[in-house]
């Protein structure tokens, strides 16, 4: 299991860094850092609840506390509009600032949500609203 589980974490490291090669602006950098943080424990409670990834309540709330916490961080790291040719976002998130910002919100609410869950029931469903509120933010402001 510990080497599994390092193997991951391994694979997933290098895939960021072959994703985010060749980003200069450091603003740039982070946003997608965050987001890829955000994605893996997104994807974490989403094994687990669909039973691909073996139970573990405390883990899926400690990874939905940190999707909140990191939630909080996504529209400050937003708000200066930087640009790289890497970069996946779309101006929308500037030209419609309030509903990025709303998006955004609906995310760390349904991860606010997750952060008490009770059973795998709870999970299934605060784990299906989690994936439709990423989903809907990078459906309009993500290439």
């Amino acid at each position: 299991m510990r080497t599994a589980l390092v193997l991951t974490l391994i694979l997933g490291l290098s895939a960021s860094v072959f994703a985010h090669e060749g980003v200069k602006d450091p603003q740039v950098r982070a946003r997608m850092d965050l987001m890829k943080t955000l994605a893996g424990d997104e994807k974490l409670i989403r094994r687990m609840a669909r039973g691909e990834e073996t139970m573990d309540l405390v883990a899926a709330r400690a990874a939905a506390v940190r999707i909140v916490q990191n939630g909080h961080r996504v529209t400050d790291l937003f708000e200066n509009r930087s640009s790289d040719p890497k970069s996946e976002a779309k101006p929308d998130i500037w030209t419609d600032w309030a509903a990025f910002s709303n998006a955004n919100a609906r995310m760390v609410e349904a991860a606010t949500i997750l952060t008490s869950v009770q059973g795998t029931a709870d999970l299934g469903t605060g784990a299906r609203h989690l994936a439709e509120t990423c989903s809907a933010c990078h459906d309009r402001f993500s290439d």
